[in-house]
């Protein structure tokens, strides 16, 4: 059975364990022999959110990145093939969604696979790399 309790984000298992004791009475040259069952439950601390929880966040971040990176991806490719308007403002918006693009790309699937899985799993030669394209990407 797993319970969530909402004031301390903290989801607790319970395994039941069955102990077993024998009683004994004895009534005149007759033994009676019974044996009862007690349950007890131990609670151990599992990190994380449940896995209703999980799906969800896990839904919403990759909805939210695909729509960064398409989004971004088709703000840079009017900008760059659209002729209309060569003002500073041009390049301020191309630089912007560049910026949002690599934010799309580095920051928002690592930091959450990161933060879902409580490790980080994608190598020691990735890490500096994505450590450093999340600090130049804002």
């Amino acid at each position: 059975m797993t319970t969530y309790n909402e004031d301390e984000n903290v989801i607790w298992n319970s395994f039941s364990t069955t102990y077993y004791s024998i009683n004994i009475t004895t009534i005149e040259n007759q033994s009676d022999f019974s044996r009862s069952e007690s349950n007890y439950s131990s609670l151990v601390y599992e990190p994380g959110l449940p896995g209703s929880y999980q799906a969800g966040l896990i839904t919403l971040y990759s909805v939210t990145t695909a729509a960064a990176v398409i989004g971004n991806l088709l703000v840079i490719g009017v900008l760059t093939v659209g002729q209309r308007s060569r003002t500073d403002l041009r390049a301020y918006l191309l630089s912007l969604a560049v910026a949002d693009l690599m934010m799309a790309t580095f920051c928002m699937p690592f930091t959450f696979t990161t933060t879902m899985l409580h490790s980080w799993i994608f190598g020691a030669a990735m890490c500096p790399i994505v450590v450093f394209m999340q600090v130049h990407s804002q």
